[in-house]
């Protein structure tokens, strides 16, 4: 792949111990395999521990409203490969020290939802079910205790746990903890237990507790409106249990 010159990145670098709204470490015991994961370090991919023999966990990737009629898209900082080649994203996060990019919204031709963009990774990586078609494979991940996060956004952001092909069968309605925008450095801390599922759905229940047994993707999803544009840097991901998202 061929990349264009990028401008030197920001230099100035808002401190998360200026911010009032990040969370104390909770200094809990390490009972996953999962390593925190910084963007600083130029660590790619994640090192979930999880991985299911594939080395397909860990890699972040995209999706958005596409599917259902919209047309939001991600503007990346700096020129990407193709976006599913391995290691499109390694020149955003030296870039960006985490990876970063503008939410561009726009609904397009879709009614069912206001418009969205959303990142995730794997935990466990793909399995194949043809040697054609590839789904995410679950795993349980429950020893994690929860997730940890140091991120900027403009928008707020929703931190979603991701089932893979179970999602149809709770209406797409996932156990969920909604990130407060902030354009300063934020490090969130969330256990199991503050994940709620946002509607009612088909009424079909799951906590996140039994979602993490099962669980296929982490999702940080962005919602806005019309026409708007939105920044972002997620600088670093880690578990609940023994980690330390503070960079």
């Amino acid at each position: 792949c061929t990349y264009t010159p990028a401008p030197t990145p920001p230099s100035e670098k808002p401190s998360i111990d200026t911010n009032p709204n990040s969370d104390p470490n909770p200094n809990l015991p390490k009972t996953s395999p999962f390593e925190t994961w910084y963007g600083s370090l130029g660590e790619y991919p994640i090192n979930t521990g999880y991985d299911n023999g594939t080395k397909t966990s860990g890699f972040w990737f995209t999706y958005g409203d596409d599917e259902i009629g919209g047309a939001s898209k991600i503007i990346w900082p700096i020129d990407v490969c193709y976006e599913y080649e391995p290691g499109c994203f390694d020149v955003v996060f030296d870039y960006c020290e985490g990876i970063c990019g503008t939410a561009d919204f726009s609904k397009g031709n879709m009614t069912e939802r206001i418009p969205f963009v959303g990142l995730g990774f794997n935990v466990a990586g793909e399995k194949s079910l043809d040697d054609t078609i590839y789904t995410a494979e679950p795993v349980d991940a429950s020893a994690m205790g929860g997730v940890c996060v140091t991120y900027t956004s403009d928008n707020d952001i929703d931190l979603i746990l991701g089932l893979g092909e179970m999602e149809k069968e709770y209406d797409y309605n996932l156990p969920t903890k909604t990130l407060p925008k902030s354009k300063d450095l934020i490090t969130k801390y969330v256990p199991w237990a503050d994940f709620k599922q946002p509607s009612e759905g088909n009424g079909k229940k799951i906590s996140a507790e039994e979602a993490a047994k099962i669980l296929t993707t982490i999702k940080f999803e962005i919602e806005g409106t019309q026409g708007q544009q939105a920044k972002f840097n997620i600088k670093s991901v880690g578990p609940y249990n023994g980690g330390d998202c503070h960079p």
